[in-house]
């Protein structure tokens, strides 16, 4: 059982939030998933039994939703490998994102590699200059900020331009991460505890979108 590694994400999430900054932790929206959520989310992608996975972890924070899912691919499978690709914008949360990952690289047992991408996730994958490395995966997984976005911000003006509108980071996440997935393949992110518009209210959990093949 590979819950320790869990665990140990768990601790390196609550240096990460100790050291965050009250005032910029709410314009970026930055709610870093509970262990407990991880799991859960982790807990209902469909693994195969044998070949690679590629995973992104966008807005990944200190990591706990790759360490979540790497723990689920150690214990379920003997024949899967699996690269993470986690991004994240935050210079103070990033060393306790790169201890998580070493943790996952190391339980793997070569079986795991990652590349941590310090990039706005948003404007990396947007653009003329779009990072060629948030593209072709598997397997998205992520808990998305939440925050407004105004009308006439530049964050607004990329997802427009990249062809989809989003009132909010947590839309602009969803359609990117759908965007960077190969064909079958899912992504799956949690839930605010009351999610409303003006067409859905759904409680607390994590939803799935699969890419039509």
């Amino acid at each position: 059982m590979h819950s320790d590694l869990l665990e140990l994400a768990g601790i390196y999430r609550e240096a990460a939030l100790a050291g965050l900054d009250p005032r910029t932790q709410s314009s970026m929206g930055q709610f870093f998933t509970p262990t407990r959520a991880a799991a859960l989310i982790a807990s209902m992608p469909r693994l195969p039994q044998a070949g690679s996975l590629r995973i992104i972890d966008p807005g990944a924070g200190s990591g706990v939703l790759s360490a979540a899912i790497i723990a689920r691919i150690l214990d379920e499978t003997s024949d899967v490998t699996a690269h993470v690709v986690a991004v994240e914008a935050d210079p103070a949360v990033l060393p306790h994102l790169l201890k998580t990952l070493d943790a996952c690289e190391t339980a793997g047992r070569g079986r795991v590699t990652y590349e941590m991408v310090e990039a706005d996730y948003i404007f990396a994958s947007t653009g003329l200059s779009a990072d060629v490395r948030l593209d072709g995966f598997d397997l998205c997984i992520q808990n998305p900020p939440y925050a407004k976005l105004p009308s006439k911000s530049p964050v607004r003006a990329a997802i427009r331009a990249f062809g989809a509108d989003a009132p909010n980071l947590y839309a602009a996440f969803l359609a990117l991460g759908a965007a960077s997935l190969v064909e079958g393949g899912s992504w799956w992110q949690s839930l605010p505890a009351r999610l409303r518009t003006d067409h859905i209210s759904v409680p607390f959990g994590a939803i799935c979108f699969p890419k039509s093949r």
